[in-house]
């Protein structure tokens, strides 16, 4: 039982971990699209 509840606690740790983990690679790619996009206009705005 006690076996159980560590299983359990283990299992919510670690969703709230890849949650977390998913939220911040989805920010970083966010990030990084904005970044393409100002570098392609900067390019374009430069008349290259």
């Amino acid at each position: 039982m006690k076996y159980q509840k560590v299983m359990k606690r283990c299992a919510i740790v670690l969703s709230i971990v890849f949650l977390v983990l998913e939220v911040y690679l989805w920010i970083r790619m966010q990030n990084t699209w904005d970044d393409l996009i100002l570098s392609q206009s900067s390019y374009e705005s430069a008349g290259l």
